[in-house]
């Protein structure tokens, strides 16, 4: 056994630097590209969640010179220096051996035929879509698929060259040991799969929650006579949520002398979601015709969006009763089985 899982090593190791040397220039390029990306989307990400958190602890009466916001400036710039650190590393520097560890996963998904018509990659690419826009959406998904594919080929060959180490030494557990350790290592590749698609799942989610406020708001500001794009500024700075940040993301764009085409446009982009891109479309539609037929407008989105919630709601709550019907069916059987068997080993012990 011990000398099989060693050759199965052995093979997987020679399939893996095969498969490795076969990356093109297009690879290296998109995973030049792809980490590039990376870094710059956790660098955003660290400025957001630290300006959402001192925002929650201001609006909650804290003091936004005290130690407490000392504190949450200090958590943060540690997080931001190690980031913008692998953001300087990934501008400045050419890929080193560990950044093309994922070139055997490039060279299997075009074996494979992995392509936009792939379900699983598509996935993958409407998630990045979803979160950070559809700008090198198709670059990153390429990137973390062959990523997981790479990791696992090598977490499987350390796997099996450990257990016939084990296995040589002559230890009674290796084979479990080493169906825990791959099981773990599948685990780990998964994680940020798992973690994608929950983040986009819920920003979406988000999105879709606040529209309906943030249309009632412009609808209100505008039939009132306010303009657009005044009524569009006062909307966004009135939260920190989600699709409110993104609403920020268009008044800095056109602030700084970026046409509201282009402005609206990227703003559908990033938000990815049927909604948004219907009210992103009705302003541009309507930039030069005035506020009073927008106004209409945007009070029948108002209203379509408001039921539309109702709708979700009902089936949110159709669906979380649907999920609770087995546990509690498995509880009833626990409390059936706990009064029935003592009475029925009395009547057994009566005979």
């Amino acid at each position: 056994m011990a000398v099989a899982l060693l050759l199965f090593a052995v093979v997987i190791l020679a399939a893996w630097i095969y498969l490795a040397m076969n990356i093109t220039k297009e690879d290296i390029v998109e995973i030049t590209i792809a980490k590039r990306k990376n870094a710059l989307a956790k660098v955003k990400k660290i400025m957001k969640d630290e300006s959402k958190k001192m925002n929650t602890f201001i609006k909650s009466g804290g003091d936004e010179e005290g130690k407490e916001a000392e504190k949450i400036h200090k958590k943060f710039a540690k997080k931001m220096k190690d980031a913008q650190k692998s953001l300087d590393k990934a501008n400045n520097s050419a890929p080193g051996i560990i950044d093309i560890m994922p070139a055997c996963g490039y060279a299997v998904m075009r074996k494979l035929g992995f392509n936009a018509d792939n379900k699983i990659f598509r996935q993958l690419v409407d998630n990045f879509t979803r979160t950070d826009g559809k700008e090198n959406a198709f670059t990153r998904a390429k990137y973390l698929l062959a990523s997981t594919i790479s990791y696992i080929m090598i977490g499987v060959m350390a796997d099996a060259a450990f257990v016939s180490i084990l296995e040589s030494t002559g230890n009674p557990d290796a084979l479990s040991i080493g169906a825990v350790v791959l099981f773990l290592i599948i685990v780990l590749c998964y994680v940020p799969l798992s973690n994608l698609r929950q983040e986009a799942q819920y920003r979406e989610e988000r999105i879709e929650a606040e529209f309906p406020n943030v249309v009632s708001k412009l609808a209100m500001l505008i039939n009132s006579g306010m303009e657009v794009s005044r009524a569009w500024e006062l909307t966004a700075n009135s939260s920190q949520d989600v699709l409110y940040e993104e609403m920020k993301t268009v008044v800095a764009l056109q602030n700084s002398n970026v046409s509201p085409v282009s402005a609206y446009t990227q703003f559908m982009n990033n938000c990815n979601n049927k909604y948004t891109s219907k009210l992103a479309t009705s302003i541009m539609q309507n930039l030069s015709k005035g506020n009073e037929e927008i106004g209409l407008l945007f009070m029948q989105m108002s209203s379509e969006s408001w039921m539309e919630r109702k709708h979700n709601a009902k089936r949110l709550g159709e669906k979380a009763q649907g999920n609770l019907l087995i546990p509690t069916l498995m509880i009833f059987t626990g409390i059936m089985l706990f009064i029935l068997v003592p009475i029925f080993m009395d009547m057994v012990g009566s005979f």
